[in-house]
């Protein structure tokens, strides 16, 4: 490797060596993650184009990239660049794509110079065609942008680039980008994509960026990395009207929806949204515009030039690409694509699991029916979009130079049981781990596990997943006791109640269920919420629940009957994080707006119920955790600024900040007698370290578990004291002891 070939920013060029069972014949277009080659095949002699990766894939991901490169390879349709092949040599990966020469939508346009839309609308409908049947089959792009849009000889539209999970999770988190850059990375990119939660109308956002761009000559945001994110989750983009005099209002208004800020107020579809933009421009325009129609032949789907597997492979692991089953001679044509219903669920870089259809949100069941087996997901069938994480959406740009990304299926079971009770220690969980201080690790969850906790009395712990499941183990064994599917989408919170008879768990589907630890058996489920529901926190008494949701409230009500004790409303963005102080005299929130707020929930001299106690801003980031300590005097707040400040509870004045982690910290805890925190990070670590001495908060770090492959997103202390949970997007739970 020593003596590669190297172009000015440092990336291997490899021309004239073989990768898997291909010649790379000559490097046709180089970005910051990858290089594209003509090449040959080895065997047939047949050109096609390989993408080189300069990632080394983690040797754990490796059955992750070549399943997910398997699954690409089905995307069969007119306007999207087949990939044919795929393989590993030496932890680089690569794929091999149908070779069409082509130039770019950005190499055919210019920026700084507005282009008319009918020079567009053309294009359109191929593209949406596209973008359609992916949604359809379960991949968001995800990187709808110029480079990534192709166009042949004869002017026809193709769709390249759709990136791989396993690369955006091999890949480092971004640093030192020049200013075009950053431009290129963020220029495009949706506002719920940048917080880790893309859906299909993250594309349509993309889709949206790139015609303002056409219209108006230029992007709608510039600036530093930050101030990109920054005006893309808050700032409306300026008025094409104005540079435009004569658009028409009704076109920018389209233009304009399907730039919303909320996904949810976007078109229904990326159909939908050209439909829209075509007509509002034949209301305007004469004569009609020109556009694509749809042939009443059926789509001819190409045979593969080559097999997907040859004689002879070199030492290169290589997926085993299935051709798509033949079309009868009377089928359908693909276009136009019929738009699959909108679903707003975040999306998640999980491993590829197998899937069922989707299934509406079923009443609580009777006892019959969650003593049933849920059946056995089918084989491929309808996607289902997973989860969020600020740091998923950005670390994981970084891979997408090349392409957009992988939509990871979580499991969908079509039964209506809400819970099953079916001990199974030997599938879910290992008690031999390598790591030091592991106990066991659990293995129940197919996919991102986003929050764990203890029950009281210490013997059971309770995780919540992208897989729309919550599940309790034997803390001592790994059994699964019972698994509750109430959710009709991913969970991202959960608490157990401190009297230990109930669960509250709450996520994407806006609902925060409560329900018994025991049975399974629904209690109440709360829907005041208008948007995801990412924290949950019990009252001491088991009596209240505290809510933060998306919606920018937190929310606090009775279980009993459900109603609404008070709102708190003072935060500008998504609440991430809430916690009852130990008096329950007050309620602590963590935001998206980058700070933590205190308010009262009883009346005082000095405070109204609900009165803002403090306003801390001592984070630069979004804050995902807020901890009390046990004698309530002060809190600790972990943020995507990498650390965990420590600050005093009655008037959140900074105590200090803690800097072990290397990444974005998802997760604090304070130890039962207050002595130590625990964080939780996407360093994938967990660092144990000294809260208090002496009555002196201090900084001192006391031990560093490494047991996770992954990001880790949640932590909590057994009630002893002497053990930990944590919880990692690389889908385990793990129970271990400092050493």
């Amino acid at each position: 490797m020593m003596n590669e070939p190297k172009n000015n920013a440092g990336t291997i060029d490899r021309t004239g060596q073989q990768m898997g069972n291909y010649r790379l014949i000559s490097s046709l277009e180089l970005d910051k993650y990858s290089r594209m080659y003509l090449a040959e095949h080895i065997q047939f002699k047949q050109q096609c184009i390989v993408k080189v990766w300069q990632v080394q894939l983690k040797q754990e991901l490796v059955d992750s990239f070549l399943s997910q490169a398997q699954a690409l390879a089905q995307l069969v349709q007119p306007h999207i660049l087949r990939v044919r092949d795929a393989g590993v040599e030496n932890l680089t990966p690569f794929l091999a794509m149908d070779y069409t020469p082509h130039i770019t939508l950005q190499q055919r346009s210019s920026r700084g110079i507005p282009r008319p839309l009918a020079s567009i609308l053309p294009l359109l409908q191929p593209l949406a065609e596209a973008l359609q049947y992916a949604h359809n089959n379960g991949f968001i792009h995800k990187n709808a942008r110029p480079r990534n849009i192709l166009l042949d000889r004869n002017n026809d539209v193709l769709l390249s680039n759709f990136s791989i999970a396993a690369i955006t999770q091999s890949e480092q988190q971004p640093n030192h980008l020049r200013a075009e850059e950053v431009t290129e990375l963020l220029g495009y990119m949706a506002p719920e994509q940048m917080q880790g939660k893309a859906v299909p109308a993250s594309d349509q956002y993309g889709l949206a960026v790139v015609i303002y761009e056409w219209l108006n000559g230029d992007l709608p945001f510039h600036g530093s990395y930050g101030e990109m994110v920054n005006q893309h989750l808050h700032v409306q983009p300026p008025s094409l009207h104005k540079k435009v005099p004569t658009l028409p209002s009704a076109i920018e208004e389209v233009i304009f929806t399907a730039l919303a800020k909320d996904p949810h107020q976007r078109f229904s579809s990326i159909a939908a949204f050209i439909q829209a933009l075509q007509q509002e421009y034949s209301k305007a325009s004469s004569p009609v515009i020109a556009q694509r129609v749809a042939s009443s032949a059926p789509v001819a789907y190409p045979r593969p030039f080559f097999p997907s597997t040859g004689v002879g492979n070199p030492p290169a692991q290589q997926a085993v690409l299935t051709p798509p089953p033949p079309v009868p001679a009377n089928a359908a044509p693909i276009i136009p694509i019929q738009a699959a219903p909108a679903q707003y669920a975040p999306v998640s870089p999980a491993s590829y699991p197998q899937y069922a259809p989707p299934v509406p949100v079923t009443p609580a069941p009777s006892a019959e029916a969650r003593n049933t087996p849920p059946p056995q997901p089918k084989a491929k069938g309808s996607a289902t979009i997973s989860r969020r994480a600020f740091v998923a959406g950005l670390v994981g740009v970084a891979a997408l130079g090349g392409g957009g990304a992988w939509l990871a299926f979580s499991q969908r079971l079509s039964a209506p049981s809400f819970a099953s009770n079916a001990p199974n220690a030997s599938a879910n969980q290992s008690t031999n781990p390598n790591q030091q201080g592991t106990i066991l690790v659990y293995h129940g969850h197919p996919a991102r596990v986003d929050a764990v906790a203890w029950s009281p009395d210490g013997k059971s712990i309770v995780s919540a997943s992208d897989d729309h499941t919550v599940q309790i183990c034997d803390a001592q064994t790994g059994a699964t006791s019972l698994t509750y599917r109430g959710h009709a989408a991913e969970v991202y919170a959960l608490s157990w109640s401190p009297d230990g008879k109930y669960l509250a768990s709450a996520g994407a589907d806006k609902t925060v269920q409560v329900w018994d630890a025991v049975t399974g058996d629904s209690f109440r489920t709360y829907k005041g919420h208008s948007d995801q529901v990412n924290a949950v926190s019990w009252s001491s008494d088991s009596k209240l629940i505290a809510s933060g949701s998306d919606d920018h409230t937190v929310q606090v009500w009775n279980i009993t009957n459900g109603a609404v004790v008070m709102i708190y409303s003072e935060h500008s963005a998504g609440v991430l994080a809430v916690a009852w102080s130990p008096d329950n005299t007050r309620i602590a929130s963590g935001s998206w707006d980058n700070t933590v707020k205190a308010f009262s929930t009883i009346q005082t001299e000095s405070f109204a119920i609900g009165g803002t106690v403090f306003d801390y801003r001592g984070h630069t980031a979004e804050v995902y955790s807020v901890a009390w300590s046990p004698d309530g005097k002060h809190i600790a707040s972990a943020s995507g600024d990498k650390v965990v400040q420590v600050g005093s509870a009655v008037n959140g004045a900074t105590l200090f900040t803690y800097t072990g982690h290397s990444d974005v910290v998802h997760a604090v805890s304070w130890s039962p007698n207050g002595k130590y925190l625990a964080s939780a990070s996407a360093d994938s670590t967990v660092q144990l370290w000294q809260g208090q001495s002496k009555q002196k908060i201090t900084r001192q770090k006391l031990f560093t578990y490494r047991g996770h492959s992954n990001a880790v997103y949640a932590v909590a202390w057994s009630p002893d004291g002497k053990r930990l949970a944590s919880a990692s997007s690389d889908n385990t739970v793990q129970e271990w002891r400092p050493v």
